[in-house]
């Protein structure tokens, strides 16, 4: 390998390490939070539907049942 090579994968495992850590301190951060959206993924309970906002955009808006 060249250095250059050397660079990238450092480069490339170096971002991968920062969003692990982003991905674990929000997992550990609001473990309430991520739980239930990971219960209601698992059963199902989630359902998104179309809101037309009044500045015409349209937007998902999530509905549990």
């Amino acid at each position: 390998y060249t250095h250059l090579d050397m660079f990238a994968f450092s480069i490339m495992w170096l971002a991968v390490g920062i969003v692990l850590m982003l991905v674990i301190s929000v997992i550990f951060t609001e473990p309430t939070v991520y739980k239930e959206g990971q219960i209601d993924a698992l059963t199902g309970n989630v359902k998104y539907h179309l809101v037309v906002n009044p500045d015409s955009a349209r937007t998902w808006k999530r509905v549990i049942k």
